[in-house]
């Protein structure tokens, strides 16, 4: 069986954030207590939970790589949780489907335990498929209420006069620009983000929330925000 770590961050602060890493590690540890080898990972950074299957680079590409590898092996694909496959109950059922089409199973986890959460079918136990719709719609309603909760703290701010706006774009700091500097200075040369990362946390950097440079927040600073 080919394994295949799927990690998902919905926003664009927590590719820089412990999540991706979180994520990563407790695959890693669910795969070692099962004798479970990663193949391939694939990342998918600032997607949200409630974006469907085809806006999803990572995921096309996820299983793009199945179709194009399918000799007899069987597949699998492990997440943290299944909130990070989806937080919509729909995208998620969804994408279950587009896995049972090339039979592939989903683990998860915080599950402790090998349990295809994408079997479906007469053979299954209709207790864990209900199990797994209500997960679904609980990851979908702790959504919905951030959501509300967001709009409404937002909103009281705005009442009190107080300005409310978006992160300001990364180099806005004086520190922030002599790091955005030295990673122009090393992509140039042709260093790789993981080499980069090890080189500003070598220097003392971090990111803006205090976090340790990794190959996938200097990728975010390089590739999503540009280097002038």
């Amino acid at each position: 069986m080919q394994i295949l770590s799927y990690i998902r961050v919905s926003g664009r602060g927590q590719v820089e954030g412990d999540g991706p890493e979180r994520q990563r590690n407790a695959i890693a540890e669910f795969c070692r207590a099962h004798k479970l080898e990663i193949v391939v990972e694939f990342f998918e950074e600032a997607v949200s939970g409630t974006v469907e299957a085809v806006d999803r680079k990572e995921f096309g590409e996820l299983l793009s790589y199945v179709d194009r590898h399918a000799n007899g092996d069987g597949f699998a694909i492990v997440v943290e949780r299944m909130d990070r496959l989806a937080r919509d109950l729909m995208v998620s059922e969804v994408l279950l489907a587009e896995c049972r089409k090339r039979r592939i199973q989903v683990f998860s986890a915080d599950q402790g335990q090998m349990i295809d959460m994408a079997a479906d079918g007469v053979d299954v136990d209709p207790t864990r498929i209900l199990i797994r719709q209500i997960m679904g719609a609980l990851a979908q309603w702790e959504k919905t209420n951030l959501v509300r909760k967001l709009r409404t703290a937002r909103k009281r701010k705005r009442d009190a006069g107080i300005h409310c706006e978006g992160a300001l774009p990364y180099g806005s700091t004086p520190t922030e620009k002599i790091i955005k500097q030295t990673m122009n200075q090393l992509h140039s040369a042709g260093l790789s983000w993981a080499v980069i990362a090890v080189h500003l946390n070598q220097n003392g950097w971090k990111t803006r929330r205090g976090y340790y440079w990794n190959a996938e927040s200097v990728r975010f600073i390089i590739k999503e925000r540009g280097l002038q």
